[in-house]
């Protein structure tokens, strides 16, 4: 029973990493859109 629980654990952090990633570069993003503008 443990393996999966780790498995879901980790799929889940991995997840969550990529969300934070990708919200920090659109983040990035409209920075820079807005010093350009």
């Amino acid at each position: 029973m443990k393996r999966p629980l780790k498995q879901l654990i980790l799929t889940v952090c991995a997840w969550l990493l990529l969300v934070n990633v990708h919200f920090a570069t659109a983040d990035m993003a409209s920075d820079t859109e807005k010093l350009l503008n």
